[in-house]
């Protein structure tokens, strides 16, 4: 998947926004705060879970003969801890339609390459071990 040049931010108070612009300050939530949280707009139950549903059903290989069938399933996983994974909540689109929907009071629009750059740079300073960093968005 390729990285999308800019994200957006919605906020609901201009304090908020101000703090992200000229203080660099941005929220990080765990994902467990995703799927348990009371807010309708931010709950997100699938939010751990990959699901992998093709069209015309999962294709199932038998390892000891090699047959091959195709059954009306899916399959699921997801994070097995994520109050261990932390989110930047953001969006790849500009809409009117998300900025109401997130009650927002003001919308920014972040180069992800820089966005990226400086939250490296944070947390290496904050840990200086090594820690697990994924920039897929």
């Amino acid at each position: 998947m390729r990285k999308p040049p800019v994200i957006y931010r919605y906020f609901r108070e201009e304090k908020f926004c101000e703090d992200f612009i000229l203080k660099g300050k941005t929220l990080f939530r765990p994902l467990s705060y995703f799927i348990t949280c009371e807010d309708s707009t931010r709950k997100d139950y699938t939010e751990s879970m990959n699901i992998f549903e093709p069209k015309n059903g999962l294709e199932i290989t038998k390892l000891d003969s090699n047959e091959k069938m195709i059954l009306p399933l899916k399959l699921i996983s997801s994070v097995v801890r994520p109050d261990q994974v932390f989110l930047y909540c953001s969006s790849t689109q500009l809409s009117a339609k998300l900025f109401n929907k997130f009650e927002a009071t003001v919308c920014v629009e972040i180069d992800t390459i820089k966005f990226e750059y400086h939250i490296e740079k944070q947390l290496k300073k904050m840990f200086r071990k090594k820690f697990v960093y994924s920039s897929q968005i």
